[in-house]
């Protein structure tokens, strides 16, 4: 079964990610449940599918492109005729003056980005003016600013969370889990407002039954989870198609894990699709954690 909870937020201090919400899901266990059975839960919440925080307009506009196979038709709407002169570029082609040559990069290069930037969240990225404080006296460093960085979201922008759980007792704790992030904020910075989430309750619940969406096992499909880059990953049936690959670092007030680079939600995928949660790594008790969420279109 797949759930949905909707949700609208303002300041963030990171994107929402598939591997940063299962970790503040894990956070609320360990911060609630005893160990052994916080550690129990985190192990199946390991099983489950979880997708990135997705704005669900922006998914209906990449799956329909995918679907229809519009995405060339909409770079031609964009640029022209801009992508077929791209194509006349060859060895052959003498009259390659440098100012035709170099338009003709730019366009190529704009392109390319259009072709793969099919992110499923739209935020802004802002800087906020801040005072560094002395850790051991508590009082404000004079003369010490620096920027700290947060995406704003629309306040008007519904956004959507996915996940795929087959154990009614494993989305019970989930349901829990949320219910604490959207009292104490998730992620950091908590205090000036950052990681404020307001869900869309249904019957009082955060957590519906997903009507629309459906999991795709072997075709062409949209993952809907940024996906963690592992070498077990590379040999997989699937291949991915239009992405783009980001770089994933995570820490904890006294940690700073392993960054990973993954591949960004929103991409296309062909072939047999396996889709599993998996818990990646484990460094002293901190799970990094990565799935395939693939979504029939």
């Amino acid at each position: 079964m797949i759930y949905r909870a909707e949700f609208t937020a303002e300041n963030l201090k990171a994107r929402l990610i598939s591997p940063v919400i299962f970790g503040n899901i894990a956070k609320v266990y360990y911060d609630i449940l005893p160990y052994a059975k916080a550690k129990e839960m985190v192990d199946d919440l390991g099983e489950a599918l979880i997708s990135d925080m997705i704005d669900k307009k922006k998914l209906e506009t990449v799956i329909t492109k995918v679907k229809e196979n519009k995405k060339k038709l909409y770079l031609d709407e964009l640029y022209g005729k801009s992508i077929d002169e791209i194509k006349d570029i060859t060895v052959d082609n003498r009259d390659l003056k440098e100012d035709l040559l170099n338009a003709k990069r730019k366009k190529f290069r704009e392109y390319k980005f259009e072709a793969r930037n099919i992110e499923i969240d739209i935020g802004t990225n802002l800087a906020r003016l801040r005072n560094s404080i002395n850790r051991f006296n508590g009082k404000v460093e004079k003369g010490q600013l620096f920027f700290s960085k947060e995406i704003k979201y629309s306040k008007e922008a519904v956004f959507c969370i996915y996940i795929k759980c087959e154990d009614l007792k494993t989305m019970t704790y989930i349901e829990l889990a949320f219910n604490v992030i959207e009292k104490v904020g998730i992620g950091t910075d908590t205090s000036i407002g950052n990681g404020i989430l307001k869900f869309i309750r249904k019957n009082n619940k955060i957590f519906t039954e997903n009507n629309e969406l459906k999991l795709c096992g072997n075709g062409k499909a949209i993952n809907i989870a940024s996906t963690v880059i592992t070498s077990a990953l590379m040999k997989d049936s699937y291949k991915f198609i239009d992405y783009i690959v980001k770089r994933y670092d995570s820490r904890t007030p006294n940690m700073v894990k392993p960054f990973y680079h993954y591949i960004e939600a929103g991409s296309t995928i062909e072939g047999k699709i396996e889709s599993k949660g998996n818990i990646i790594s484990d460094i002293n008790g901190i799970k990094t954690y990565s799935c395939v969420f693939p979504i029939e279109i």
